[in-house]
């Protein structure tokens, strides 16, 4: 299971889709690591749904999905609703 916890955007656009980069940790080894986007993380969020997410405000985990879009790109959502989380994360 990952955490995401830092991102970089790509400098055009401010939404979910500009997210060029995400810090991650392996959250049962510590292991952080830095990844691009696309195609690295959202072919592993698809292929491991509920095994990525984030620290919502109140401390409560919040999965990360796809989002299928062009391109496609991630977002957080709880209660099947999407939420602002990816873009609350920190910069790096």
């Amino acid at each position: 299971m990952i955490e995401f916890i830092a991102r970089r955007m790509n400098g055009r656009n401010e939404d979910h889709s500009g997210i060029a980069q995400l810090k991650w940790i392996e959250r049962q080894s510590g292991k952080t690591e830095i990844s691009n986007v696309l195609p690295i993380l959202v072919d592993f969020v698809r292929e491991h749904p509920g095994q990525s997410g984030v620290q919502g405000k109140s401390g409560k985990w919040v999965d990360v999905g796809v989002v299928e879009a062009q391109p496609p790109h991630l977002r957080s959502y709880a209660d099947g609703v999407y939420t602002n989380n990816l873009l609350e994360l920190p910069e790096f």
